[in-house]
């Protein structure tokens, strides 16, 4: 044993061998309850002894560089198959987590183990970050980490396992929020991305307005009549203001969801001006009267529309589902995209409306607005979702540097004018979910 530990060829056997009995063992679930791995099983507990003493003395750092590709290369099509059916291939990862587990019991400080997750892990750190570290409570991390323990010296106390696992995580966050950061650093939005996307948005929003609203344009005739209703006016009134992420910034990227949000929050900013002139009611997408609330306040009130804000073959899960369609059916549709939990009918020649002056600015992202990506421990110290609930502790400045690489805020505004010529021009209801 003496010459394994000391002989890199030997000390490489000996070490494949243990790996290979600690996937048998331990790791295969085709295994479970198979001669197989009672033979891996006895081999190890007749040999604890002898594995525990190669343990103590091996350099993990040293053999993390001189042999941990090697193994990984030899080994990668080790896995156990049964020629009945397909399985997910688990070698690699059970050779990553016997050096990983193996590290943590020989590192006492942050430092030394810092430099050997450095050695297994040069790059590429999410997908090994989010498989050791999927949740708050790392369960499954400490699972094996404790299966391991036992298996070749011995079970580690509550406190000694919890204590090895929070320095295993601190040297992760660390090392992946250091990647994150570069990679920020070196590809951040710039100053070109912003004014290609600020040119989209301009195009985006004027053709819109100009499709979607030009039926609405004023009447020039009844503009100096005393009766007449006056024109409103509101100035630089918020269309979207929305966080905006890197990848979005990107030519080949500028995605037809970001459009939609754009187009949504026009067609919602049109309805919320003319819905104080609209007799309106909110159901409960449960409630199975919606139809007849429409028919009836349309009937009662004398409303005259020509224009359905909605899908006019619209299925409603009601008993009469072609109830209002028959009142409608001669009206024109007017659709926002991702608005269908409302439905108006109103008459367009009583409305007049226009969105112009349009601008696209762009600011940092205030942590404040970040409510559900940001966090902070016990300590106070700030935690980021960097992606997929991984929460890594920032400090204040370096979290606002890197989010001003990877994210802006957009705003877009614009200028509203509007004139409604009658007190009730429609009816509409707004569907919400219980």
């Amino acid at each position: 044993l003496h010459s394994s530990i000391n002989d890199s060829n030997s000390r490489t056997i000996y070490l494949v061998t243990l790996i290979y009995l600690y996937y048998l063992s331990s790791r295969e679930t085709m295994l479970e309850g198979k001669d197989l791995q009672k033979c891996a099983q006895n081999i190890l507990n007749q040999n604890h002894n002898t594995n525990a003493f190669f343990f103590y003395h091996i350099n993990v750092l040293d053999t993390v560089k001189t042999a941990y590709n090697y193994i990984q290369s030899l080994m990668h099509w080790w896995d156990y198959m049964d020629i009945k059916g397909a399985k997910r291939l688990v070698i690699d990862t059970v050779i990553l987590d016997f050096f990983m587990f193996t590290a943590i019991n020989a590192a006492w400080k942050e430092e030394e183990l810092s430099k050997i997750v450095d050695a297994l892990i040069p790059d590429g750190m999410f997908s090994v970050y989010s498989r050791y570290f999927p949740s708050e409570n790392n369960d499954t991390i400490k699972k094996f980490y404790q299966q391991f323990n036992e298996i070749f010296s011995d079970k580690l106390d509550e406190d000694t396992l919890n204590a090895n696992i929070l320095l295993l995580k601190s040297v992760f966050d660390k090392k992946y929020k250091t990647e994150e950061i570069a990679e920020a650093a070196s590809n951040p939005i710039t100053e070109e991305m912003l004014g290609d996307f600020k040119e989209h948005c301009m195009q985006t929003v004027t053709s819109y307005a100009a499709s979607q609203f030009s039926s609405f344009t004023f009447n020039n005739d009844t503009s100096d009549d005393e009766e007449s209703p006056h024109i409103r006016k509101k100035n630089n009134v918020t269309i979207l203001k929305s966080v905006v992420p890197l990848y979005l910034f990107k030519k080949e990227e500028y995605s037809s969801y970001f459009v939609d949000s754009i187009q949504q929050n026009m067609g919602a900013c049109f309805l919320n001006t003319i819905l104080p002139w609209i007799k309106h009611k909110v159901f409960s997408y449960k409630d199975r009267n919606k139809q007849q609330y429409l028919v009836e306040t349309i009937t009662q009130n004398g409303i005259s529309f020509d224009t359905v804000v909605g899908e006019k073959n619209k299925k409603w899960n009601e008993d009469n589902k072609t109830l209002l369609f028959n009142v409608i059916q001669t009206a024109s549709e007017l659709r926002f995209p991702r608005m269908n939990n409302f439905y108006f009918v109103f008459d367009s020649k009583l409305v007049e409306f226009s969105m112009s002056n349009f601008k696209v600015e762009f600011a940092d992202v205030e942590l404040d607005e970040l409510s559900d990506d940001i966090r902070k421990d016990e300590s106070g110290q700030i935690e980021y979702n960097i992606t997929n609930q991984l929460f890594v502790p920032f400090d204040e400045p370096e979290l606002k540097e890197y989010l001003h690489n990877i994210s802006r805020k957009v705003i877009i505004t614009a200028d509203i004018e509007y004139r409604i010529t009658q007190d009730c021009i429609g009816a509409g209801i707004s569907i919400t979910v219980d």
